[in-house]
């Protein structure tokens, strides 16, 4: 059965965690279409990592992005901000940090506490004190003026880009 041809300007989004990354699927993945990667980050520090319940190492989360970028023209990757304990200095840096690696694409994300996850039982117990919304609100703006600052403007709530890198599905 042979493969329907696809407009040359489809994109094709297959999103995974840095510990699902392997060089030969990707470029599989690539070979049968997958146009643009995007990769489940969350967080550029162990502590935070482990915070947010990930499986993975922020060293394995950068080799993972250097292997995207190998790969795939076009790559992201998510980072969730507003976590606790978060210093503005600290996230300035750790969106530097990122916006050197992802190059034209990231989603960025507060943290958010929803109903019936393991996040509003850590509240409920008191093992999990969410920012305060106006400490929010700062590391928001800061999010704005450094991505609008380093060429990664926002065109969608959480998503930045660089002009013309912008996710497809994100336009809608």
């Amino acid at each position: 059965c042979a493969l329907p041809i696809l407009s040359s300007n489809v994109e094709i989004t297959m999103e995974a965690n840095p510990t699902s990354v392997e060089a030969s699927r990707l470029r599989a993945y690539r070979d049968a279409g997958i146009n643009r990667l995007s990769l489940g980050v969350q967080a550029m520090n162990d502590h935070d990592l482990k915070t947010l319940g990930r499986l993975h190492s922020a060293d394995e989360a950068k080799a993972a992005i250097k292997i995207a970028a190998s790969i795939f023209d076009r790559y992201s990757f998510d980072l969730i901000y507003a976590r606790p304990n978060q210093t503005p200095e600290s996230w300035v840096n750790e969106l530097k940090e990122a916006i050197a690696l992802a190059a034209e694409h990231l989603s960025l994300y507060q943290l958010t506490i929803e109903e019936g996850t393991m996040f509003e039982r850590l509240v409920a117990a008191g093992k999990l004190i969410p920012m305060p919304d106006d400490d929010q609100r700062i590391l928001f703006d800061l999010t704005q003026e450094t991505c609008d600052k380093l060429g990664l403007p926002a065109y969608e709530i959480s998503n930045h880009a660089r002009l013309g890198a912008e996710c497809r599905h994100n336009l809608l």
